[in-house]
C-alpha cells in the first residue's frame, strides 16, 4: 500500500518514549510459548535467507558455464563450415579431373576409329590387288602353249618346290593357328574383363554418382561395346581374306598341276608369296597395336575406379562430419532444458521465499506491537490463532514441488507409442524452447504478472481482514505496513529484473 501524505512531516519528531505496562491476563507461560515460537520463525527465516543465497550463487554460475558454451558452440560451427568448404573444393577438383579424363577418353576412341577405318581402307586395297594378279596370271597361262615341252623337266622342280611349299604352309599354318588363337583368347579375356568392370563400376556409380555421372559411364560402356564389336568385324573380315586367299591358292595349284609352271612364274609367286607375308605381318602389328591400346584403355578405367573410390572416402567423411554437428546440437539441446529446469526451480524457491517473507512480516509485527503495546490486550489467545492462520496460509499458497514424472515430461512430447525424446530439429528458435521444453503443470508453476497481481489482492485483503485486530491491541501500522509493501516491491522489483535478464540471455 503507499505510503499516507499526511504522516511525511511526522518523521523527523521524536516520540516520548511510553512506559511500558504489562497486561496482568498475559502469564508467564503463554508469553515464553510466544517467544519461543519467534525464535524458531526466525531462524526458519535466517535458513531460507541462506538458501536463497545459495539458490544465486548456483544460477551466477550456470549462468556463465552457459556463456563459456555459447562460445564453444560458436567454435565448433565455424570449424565445421570451414571443413565443409575445403570438403566442397576437393570435390569440384575432383569432378574437373574426370571431366578432363572423359575428354582424353573421347579424344582417344576417336583416335582408335580412324586407325581401324584406315585398316579396313588397306584390306580391301590388298584384296583387289590379289584378284588383279590372279586376273594376270590366269591370262598368262593360257597364253603359254609353247612351255607343255619342258613338263617333264619341271615335274621333279615343282614336286619339290610343293613339298617345300607344304612345309612352309603347314609351318604359316600353324603360326598363324597360333597368332589367331593367341588373338581370340586375348580379346575374349579382355572382353570379359571390361565387361566385369564395367558392369561392377556402373554399379558402384549407381549407388554414389548422380545422373551426370551415369550417362557418362552408360556413354563409355556403349563406345566399348562398339569398340568390341568394331575389333571383332575385322577379325573376321580378316577370316575371310584368309579363306579366300587359300581358295585362290589352291586354284593356283591346280593351274600349275595341269599347265605348269615355269621358273619366272615361279618367281613371280615367291614374290606375291613374300607379299603377303608382309601384308600378314602388318596386320598382325595392327593387332598388337590394337590390343596395347585396350590396355590403355583398361588402365583408364582402372583410374576412374580410384576417383570414384576417393569421392566414396570423402562423402564417408562428410557424413561423419554432418554426424558430430547432430551431437553437439543434442548436446546444445541438453544443456538448454538443464538450464530452464534450473531457472524454474529458482523462480519456484524465490516465490515460496516472498510468500514466507511477507507471513513473517505480518507475524514480527503483530507480535512486536503485542508486547511494545501500552493497552491490555483483551483477547491474546485470538491473536496467537490468527498467527497461526497466517502461517497456516503460508503452507496452503506454498507452490507445489516438481514431481519426477514432470521433470521427464519437461524432455519429451507426445507421440503414436507414448514419451517420445524430443529432436533438436523440432525446436527452430530460442523463444520455443520453454513452450516446447516443459510440460502444463510447469508452466504452470512459472509466475506471471498476472498471479502477481492476484496474490497482491489477497495480501490487502489479508491486511484488512488483521486491521480490526491491531485495532484491538491498540496499534497504528499505517508505518509498519508501508515498510512492508516496500521491502515486498524491491524484492519483487528484483525478482522481475532477472527473469528479464533470462529472457534476454535467451534471446542472444
Amino acid at each position: 500500500m503507499p505510503p499516507k501524505k499526511g504522516k511525511k512531516g511526522k518523521k523527523g519528531k521524536k516520540k516520548e518514549p511510553k512506559v511500558k505496562e504489562v497486561d496482568p491476563r498475559l502469564d508467564l507461560p503463554a508469553k515464553l510459548a510466544f517467544e519461543a515460537e519467534l525464535v524458531e520463525l526466525n531462524r526458519e527465516l535466517a535458513r531460507l535467507r541462506t538458501l536463497h543465497l545459495k539458490l544465486d550463487q548456483e544460477a551466477e554460475e550456470c549462468k556463465k558455464n552457459l556463456e563459456e558454451k555459447g562460445e564453444d558452440k560458436d567454435d565448433i560451427i565455424v570449424f565445421l563450415k570451414r571443413t565443409i568448404a575445403e570438403r566442397s573444393e576437393d570435390i569440384e577438383y575432383l569432378t574437373s579431373i574426370k571431366t578432363e579424363k572423359e575428354t582424353l577418353m573421347k579424344q582417344e576412341t576417336e583416335k582408335y576409329d580412324a586407325v581401324i577405318d584406315e585398316m579396313v581402307y588397306d584390306f580391301n586395297t590388298m584384296q583387289n590387288e590379289l584378284n588383279a594378279d590372279n586376273d594376270s596370271l590366269e591370262n598368262r597361262i593360257t597364253a603359254m602353249e609353247d612351255v607343255r615341252q619342258f613338263k617333264m623337266e619341271l615335274m621333279t622342280k615343282f614336286k619339290k618346290l610343293e613339298d617345300d611349299l607344304e612345309d612352309q604352309e603347314i609351318r604359316h599354318e600353324k603360326e598363324i593357328y597360333d597368332l589367331e588363337k593367341y588373338v581370340v583368347i586375348e580379346t575374349n579375356r579382355i572382353k570379359n574383363e571390361i565387361e566385369d568392370r564395367l558392369a561392377q563400376l556402373a554399379a558402384e556409380f549407381e549407388n554414389t554418382s548422380d545422373l551426370r555421372l551415369l550417362a557418362a559411364t552408360n556413354k563409355t560402356i556403349k563406345e566399348d561395346i562398339l569398340l568390341n564389336n568394331e575389333l571383332d568385324k575385322t577379325l573376321k573380315d580378316y577370316e575371310t581374306a584368309y579363306d579366300l586367299f587359300n581358295k585362290l591358292r589352291a586354284k593356283f595349284k591346280n593351274h600349275n598341276l595341269i599347265l605348269g609352271i615355269d621358273v619366272r612364274e615361279e618367281r613371280v609367286l615367291t614374290l606375291t608369296a613374300k607379299r603377303q607375308k608382309k601384308k600378314i605381318k602388318d596386320i598382325v602389328n595392327k593387332a598388337i597395336y590394337i590390343a596395347s591400346l585396350i590396355d590403355q584403355q583398361i588402365l583408364m578405367q582402372i583410374k576412374c575406379l580410384s576417383y570414384s573410390k576417393q569421392t566414396q572416402e570423402l562423402q564417408g567423411i562428410l557424413e561423419e562430419i554432418v554426424k558430430d554437428n547432430e551431437k553437439l546440437q543434442k548436446k546444445l539441446y541438453h544443456d538448454r532444458s538443464e538450464r530452464i529446469m534450473i531457472n524454474t526451480e529458482r523462480k519456484l524457491i524465490i516465490s515460496e521465499n516472498i510468500i514466507y517473507k511477507r507471513a513473517f512480516k505480518k507475524v514480527n509485527i503483530i507480535a512486536k506491537r503485542a508486547l511494545e503495546s501500552a493497552f491490555p490486550i483483551r483477547d491474546p489467545l485470538r491473536i496467537l490463532n490468527n498467527i497461526s492462520k497466517i502461517l497456516e496460509g503460508a503452507d496452503v499458497k506454498k507452490l507445489p514441488e516438481l514431481t519426477d514424472e514432470e521433470i521427464k515430461k519437461a524432455s519429451y512430447k507426445k507421440g503414436r507409442f507414448g514419451l517420445q525424446p524430443k529432436g533438436y530439429i523440432e525446436v527452430p528458435t530460442i523463444n520455443k524452447d520453454v513452450k516446447i521444453q516443459t510440460s502444463t503443470s510447469l508452466m504452470d508453476l512459472v509466475i506471471d504478472e498476472n498471479e502477481e497481481e492476484e496474490e497482491m489482492d489477497e495480501m490487502e485483503f489479508e491486511v484488512e481482514s488483521l486491521s480490526e485486530l491491531y485495532k484491538e491491541v491498540g496499534l497504528d501500522i499505517a508505518t509498519e505496513e508501508n515498510s512492508v509493501e516496500e521491502e515486498i516491491d524491491i524484492e519483487e522489483a528484483s525478482l522481475m529484473e532477472d527473469s528479464r535478464f533470462e529472457e534476454e540471455g535467451k534471446y542472444e
